[in-house]
């Protein structure tokens, strides 16, 4: 018998009959978006920019046609409709209406040994992309063959399509651990190594754009394209500082990144209806301006579908194009 569901992504490949099933049931629907299940380009460039922020880049497969934008709406806008609880992020939640609970990159805090030991020198640093062109890898090696050339001593490794297993041995013996460059956030790249004890570089534009999840504690260094040379540089340089980010690092994962946080989340949500680390999306409301005619179509036709629920009373769920 269950009574709870927790779908992530695209469970089911999101067909909305099985979510209307489910809660036909009686049964209780928690959905987590994870990124770019959900996480619309244009969407996504138009917040960013206006935050000051570098659009994320993507390969030649992304779909910037109308097809790639319904998928998103689809899916979004059956979630917002029938689920119970929605688990996403703010840097991805451009399209997003509803209030929602932040999903942090979780782990499981017991599978990771913590090794704290720094190199003085020659500290050897990890770059692990899951996507070269969106984590921002061309800029990570053009700092590190910079850093090469001025002399700095180092060691680097690039790891790619490789086994995940495989890839944490290596996270485990390295001393710095660079994520991505583009969007705010730590990412599951760097939950596994700060729990691991790792010093981590990732972006993560302190001061601002506010998460919707408590970072005032957060010890990874905040870079981008244009500052991975110089934190780089630092961080090699000052061993002390990179031995307390370290014991930080695996202190913040404990404290915030651990499974069961989130599952005890979701399940005082369920029994009492507070909502831990909510946040309510307000970038599709007020600012997001479709960037075709077609783009408009689709939006309007999915906000068909939530027009009655009582979250989106008051919101601008119909768009226009910008004409600008």
């Amino acid at each position: 018998r269950t009574d709870l569901f927790i779908l992530v992504c695209d469970y089911f490949n999101l067909d909305e009959k099985y979510l209307k099933l489910i809660k036909a049931k009686g049964k209780k629907i928690a959905y987590i978006f994870v990124g770019d299940d959900v996480r619309w380009y244009y969407s996504m460039k138009q917040e960013f920019e206006m935050y000051g922020l570098n659009p994320v880049p993507y390969d030649e497969d992304y779909d910037y046609s109308v097809q790639g934008l319904e998928m998103r709406l689809r899916k979004i806008r059956n979630v917002e409709k029938y689920a119970d609880l929605i688990c996403s992020k703010r840097e991805q939640a451009q399209l997003q209406i509803r209030e929602f609970m932040h999903y942090p990159m979780i782990i499981n805090i017991k599978d990771f040994k913590p090794i704290y030991e720094q190199r003085i020198s020659s500290p050897l640093i990890v770059h692990a992309p899951s996507s070269k062109v969106a984590k921002g890898s061309k800029y990570v090696i053009k700092a590190i063959e910079k850093l090469k050339s001025d002399g700095f001593s180092f060691e680097f490794k690039l790891i790619h399509n490789v086994k995940h297993s495989i890839a944490l041995k290596e996270y485990a013996n390295a001393d710095i651990v660079i994520d991505q460059l583009f969007i705010p956030g730590a990412g599951k790249l760097s939950s596994e190594a700060m729990a691991l004890g790792k010093v981590v570089l990732s972006k993560m534009a302190y001061g601002i754009y506010n998460q919707g999840f408590p970072i005032d504690e957060c010890p990874i260094i905040d870079v981008d394209p244009e500052s991975i040379y110089e934190q780089l540089r630092s961080i090699i340089l000052d061993h002390k500082r990179r031995k307390k980010l370290a014991i930080q690092g695996r202190r913040y994962a404990e404290k915030y990144l651990d499974v069961t946080h989130f599952t005890n989340n979701i399940l005082r949500f369920l029994q009492t209806g507070e909502m831990a680390y909510s946040f309510k999306p307000y970038f599709f409301s007020k600012y997001y301006y479709p960037e075709s005619q077609d783009a408009e179509d689709c939006i309007n036709k999915w906000s068909k579908l939530i027009e009655n629920e009582s979250f989106c009373k008051g919101e601008s769920i119909y768009k226009v194009p910008n004409k600008n």
